[in-house]
């Protein structure tokens, strides 16, 4: 049974690294048939093309630094993984994330790690929901000081400080077991057999054991907001390419 599942893990992933790049190159042809390939060349004509030398070693920056982000998660939840292997997972993460809607195909480094750890999928996806978390409380941050830039002396800067209250709390509540477990029992679980609940629960502890204390992740949550800037280094960068003045400081803030 165990040969079988693997042949047929095999299969699964072959197929999808071969179907992989065909969605992406379909997706560039729609890119470039709603945009209009004249208006392409037209933008790159126009376009200075000295901003466009920064943008790989800033891609391969974001690549490094989010790897080594996930990889003293890992080391903190005792998994060990060699940086080199987990370097390759990121970028075969991120290239499935750039295909997929919503970018739901970045999850495949869960299976990836899976695999390469002999962990089980619970134990690897916490380290990678960790991930996310300090992803989703960075940009809180960033959105946070744009609303303040944008909506100064509005009453409207309510609105934006609301939501990110609410996404802050219920980060901080999902990070422990039992705020989870609160958060659960507001849900109507009632159809769910005893059976698949028992189940859930054992694996809602696994995955918790796992979890690194708070205080472990100040260096990671460093490198976040590090992972950003450089992200929307990038962004700037291709901003000023296109001929559109802007502050660094001031971009950063308005795009988050």
């Amino acid at each position: 049974m165990r040969t079988y599942d693997k042949i047929k893990d095999y299969i699964g992933a072959k197929y999808l690294s071969r179907i992989a790049p065909l969605i992406g190159l379909l997706i560039l042809s729609l890119i470039i048939y709603k945009v209009g390939p004249a208006n392409i060349l037209d933008a790159a004509k126009n376009a200075r093309l000295g901003y466009f030398l920064f943008l790989p070693p800033a891609v391969f920056l974001v690549f490094l630094t989010q790897t080594f982000r996930w990889y003293l998660i890992l080391r903190q939840q005792g998994i060990t993984v060699q940086f080199s292997k987990l370097f390759k997972i990121v970028i075969v993460g991120m290239f499935y994330a750039s295909v997929t809607p919503g970018q739901v195909g970045g999850f495949i480094k869960i299976k990836y790690l899976s695999d390469y750890s002999k962990r089980s999928l619970t134990e690897c996806s916490s380290s990678l929901v960790v991930d996310k978390a300090l992803d989703l409380i960075t940009l809180c941050f960033f959105a946070s000081v744009g609303s303040i830039i944008i909506a100064a002396g509005s009453w409207t800067i309510v609105i934006p400080a609301f939501f990110v209250s609410i996404l802050l709390i219920s980060s901080f509540l999902l990070y422990n077991q039992k705020g989870a477990q609160r958060l659960i029992r507001i849900l109507p679980l009632w159809f769910i057999p005893g059976e698949l609940k028992s189940s859930l629960s054992k694996k809602l502890s696994l995955f918790y054991a796992g979890i690194p204390a708070r205080r472990s992740l100040l260096l990671p949550f460093i490198l976040s907001i590090l992972v950003w800037l450089l992200i929307y280094t990038q962004k700037f960068l291709i901003a000023r390419a296109v001929s559109i003045e802007i502050s660094y400081f001031n971009f950063i803030f308005i795009v988050a």
